[in-house]
């Protein structure tokens, strides 16, 4: 499988001395694991995460957890 490469800038926003970065499955066009966005890759993700200024894209949390078998 070949690693998809990050062409989109991710939407950010900054309150006080935070920055937060949207899912990348907010995109599932653009994301490089769509499949584990809501309902099995049928919905877009709308979580904020909270990260620096150096990140790229973001996964949060409830999409990685979609990745674990249970």
């Amino acid at each position: 499988m070949t690693k998809k490469k990050m062409t989109k800038v991710w939407k950010t926003k900054k309150v006080d001395r935070t920055i937060s970065m949207i899912c990348m499955n907010s995109d599932l066009n653009e994301s490089r694991y769509p499949q584990w966005s809501p309902n099995d890759g049928d919905t877009k993700c709308k979580e904020w995460v909270e990260v620096t200024d150096q990140t790229s894209a973001v996964l949060c949390s409830k999409c990685t957890m979609r990745s674990v078998n249970f």
